[in-house]
């Protein structure tokens, strides 16, 4: 770091230092905070940490790595890298890029070979592979986190190459994880079953690389499985900042986490992705894990805070996953409502120590549970997770769009994505990869009935009415229920068909119905126009409260009619599911 470099970052640090007080002043009104569930503290501490982190993006400072042990002494170690027949395939896409030597520290003290150990949690640490080191300072907290309420007797975090420095592109921190890995299995002897990976933010996103390597050639290496994998607010998706760079300003979390900083992201994103002459794009699916499916070796515990920038590519990695039918009894997915980015890492600086413990303590009391559904116990909050679109094989793995589009927006329609039909009879890709459609479409559709439903109840208040009770054109839709409680009733021709085709087959006739019923409603609504004429006249007959409902219900329309074209598709894509099973 030159004198003018390290002068900026002075004047720049003490500015936030004298920012602090009127922060502090500014954020004494519940309303003037982030979040309004946060208390004053949390909401000084992560805008205090928001700055200093502005602070380093801007002048790109990242740390600076040693093998001398300093303050660590004898918990820090020196690992060697693996037999090179070790690190195959894509860690061999650029070969200025090769195993180097790299540290490591060890919590609560060093582990010796051949010692006794319950379990042993290989950590790696977050920064955006520009900071970071995994010693005490950096670490410190995770660990401690990680040794108190886990099983966990002994927790490694290796001190891995950074991108922040010429040289260290991907695959060198790739590189790092296989060797680290291997130095606990071939260097101390420990068996994998006792071992779990754990990575929080960048360090995620590498225990996800961690993962699908040992998945792909594993095997052939003679590497075994670990035991388990815990991510804490993983870093899935490295593409999309460097492709548009404004993508932060566009996410809703954007006033609620410490990261939204655009030198930071850009700095990250464009000193990580491997380098061209490699001929690897940054959406390859091992540089950005969003799009991509891949069977998981081992159980697999998902963390993420409801207030992060990553909040939205996170609960979409997942979503992806556990459309393989594999993933889904082993996966679990937990949103801590409110809280930022990496409160594993962080949560001591961003008054979220409490949260991260809880959270922790969740992952060893809560169990693996079926992934498409889960709770947190903490906040009270249950969710399912949102629309997953059809899939098509590439690369022996499953790619998804990862479009920011979500909630009711059809399924896109693009050459580059096949369609349900394209899938073979037992729904599986090429890769070998069983992929259940039923259960990709099945949150959607149950939020889109849902919202017939809805919307069902608010047409009554126009059907009802006594001025349109005997409208004629309200009668479709009293006919359309009843119809359909009776066709949802199984025949015996659906009971001579398999549960899994009675059941798709069973959808389609709901759908069928269910977007019946919505045309019906739009068209007796768009039939009585003269609502709003005789709701919001001058006559002074109806009160306010009839008007302002009579103004909601016709504002509701547009909705109306994007959903009719999302049940439109869905009901098209289960039924080529169903070609060549029943007659639809």
């Amino acid at each position: 770091m030159d004198l003018s470099t390290k002068v900026r970052l002075a004047l720049g640090l003490g500015l936030v230092l004298l920012s602090i007080p009127f922060w502090g002043a500014y954020l004494v009104p519940r309303g003037s905070r982030q979040h309004p569930r946060w208390s004053w503290r949390q909401a000084l501490q992560v805008r205090c940490f928001r700055a200093v982190i502005e602070v380093l993006g801007r002048f790109r400072i990242g740390d600076t790595l040693s093998l001398n042990p300093g303050k660590e002494g004898e918990r820090f170690i020196v690992m060697e890298p693996a037999d090179p027949q070790m690190y195959t395939g894509i860690l061999r896409c650029d070969e200025s890029i090769m195993p180097e030597t790299i540290g490591g520290t060890w919590y609560p003290e060093r582990l010796q070979e051949q010692e006794g150990v319950e379990v042993v949690v290989l950590h790696f640490h977050g920064g955006g592979y520009t900071l970071g080191d995994g010693r005490s300072a950096d670490c410190g907290f995770a660990a401690s986190l990680l040794l108190e309420h886990t099983r966990a007797t002994r927790v490694l975090c290796p001190q891995y190459r950074l991108s922040s420095t010429a040289g260290n592109r991907f695959p060198a921190a790739f590189q790092d994880a296989v060797t680290s890995y291997l130095y606990l299995l071939r260097t101390l002897g420990i068996s994998a079953k006792d071992v779990v990976l754990s990575g929080d933010s960048a360090g995620g996103h590498m225990a996800i690389q961690l993962l699908r390597y040992l998945q792909e050639h594993g095997e052939e290496l003679g590497i075994d499985i670990p035991k388990s994998a815990w991510l804490w607010s993983p870093w899935c998706d490295v593409a999309t900042p460097l492709i548009d760079p404004t993508i932060v300003y566009r996410t809703p979390q954007y006033a609620t986490d410490f990261l939204p900083n655009h030198d930071l992201i850009q700095w990250m994103a464009e000193t990580y992705p491997p380098h061209s002459s490699t001929g690897i794009e940054v959406t390859n699916q091992w540089v950005s894990p969003l799009g991509y499916f891949f069977t998981l070796p081992c159980t697999l515990f998902v963390q993420v805070g409801g207030a992060e920038l990553n909040y939205k590519e996170v609960t979409k990695w997942f979503e992806e996953m556990t459309a393989v039918k594999e993933n889904r009894e082993v996966m679990k997915l937990d949103v801590v409502d409110g809280a930022p980015h990496d409160i594993v890492k962080c949560g001591h600086l961003l008054g979220f120590g409490e949260e991260a413990r809880k959270v922790v303590e969740r992952r060893r009391n809560s169990g693996i549970r079926k992934a498409r559904a889960t709770e947190s116990t903490a906040s009270g909050r249950s969710y399912i997770m949102a629309d997953c679109p059809p899939t098509s094989p590439r690369d022996k793995t499953l790619q998804s769009p990862a479009s920011p589009n979500r909630g009711f927006s059809p399924a896109p329609d693009s050459g580059e994505h096949s369609s349900p039909s394209d899938t073979s009879s037992e729904d599986q890709s090429e890769g070998g990869i069983a992929v259940d459609f039923e259960h990709i479409f099945r949150s959607s559709l149950e939020q889109a009935l849902d919202y017939s439903n809805q919307a069902s109840a608010a047409s009554s208040s126009v059907t009802d009415h006594p001025d349109h009770q005997n409208d004629e054109r309200a009668q479709p839709i009293a006919e359309l229920d009843k119809k359909n409680e009776e066709l949802l009733t199984p025949n015996q021709d659906m009971k001579e068909l398999c549960d899994i085709n009675k059941a798709q087959l069973r959808k389609i006739v709901h759908l069928t119905f269910a977007k019946a019923k919505l045309e019906a409603v739009l068209e007796c609504k768009n039939h009585n126009a003269e609502v709003r004429n005789i709701w919001g006249s001058d006559t002074g007959e109806r009160d306010k409260d009839d008007r302002t409902e009579g103004v909601s219900i016709l504002a509701v329309n547009t909705k109306q009619k994007d959903l009719i074209m999302l049940l439109e598709t869905r009901i098209r894509e289960l039924k080529e599911i169903l070609q060549g099973f029943v007659k639809v």
